[in-house]
């Protein structure tokens, strides 16, 4: 029995050297080369400065925005359309703000470009930046005046209702203020064509 004992305990600690030496053979061969990769809890600097930057700093930019504005169109709506595809593309890519303002540049053409230039020194944010192109470049009104384009807009014959709801819901966008939703809904329903009201009602 003690004989046994005695080869088993041998037995084992043969297996456990050669699983350890085997193992360390392994993760040395296996190692991997220097990294260059800075852990997360590492903290980030910031492009511009060279600080510290925040954590959870995004670093996403426009390189892969595809839509364009040249400032030669005089329809507001080209420039409520382009700012509302970059707004989703900054929300959807995670640009931050400052990264967002730095590449502008690169979404503008022509006369905007020229114009992008002699005002960037003084623009000192992104909000700033748009309420800056919706100056220049969209046509603003007095709230009376989009009413009246409102309620002269009713649904035509020939046209689908979700279209004619599209095109109310962009002219109430463009007031200055915010309706009430039961207001817009009273305000869509009046404008409907009388056969779609029949459907509804």
């Amino acid at each position: 029995m003690e004989t046994i004992t005695r080869t088993q305990a041998e037995a084992n600690r043969n297996l456990i050297s050669a699983l350890f030496t085997s193992n360390f053979s392994t993760s040395s061969s296996s190692a991997p080369a220097p990294s260059t990769h800075v852990p997360a809890s590492a903290p980030r600097t910031s492009i511009t400065s060279g600080a510290p930057a925040p954590a959870g700093t995004s670093c996403g930019n426009f390189s892969k925005c595809t839509v364009r504005f040249s400032g030669s169109s005089h329809d507001g709506e080209v420039l409520e359309a382009f700012l509302d595809s970059v707004e989703i593309f900054k929300e959807c890519a995670a640009v931050n703000d400052d990264h967002a303002l730095r590449g502008l540049p690169m979404l503008l053409e022509g006369e905007a470009a020229i114009w992008w230039r002699g005002v960037k020194a003084s623009v000192i944010s992104w909000p700033d930046a748009l309420a800056r192109l919706r100056a220049t470049y969209g046509v603003t009104q007095p709230a009376h005046k989009i009413f009246r384009q409102i309620f002269a807009a009713e649904q035509r014959d020939d046209e689908r209702a979700e279209v004619f709801l599209c095109r109310i819901r962009a002219l109430l966008a463009k007031l200055p203020y915010v309706l009430p939703e039961s207001a817009q809904i009273d305000m869509c329903y009046g404008l409907l064509h009388r056969r779609v009201k029949k459907r509804v009602s």
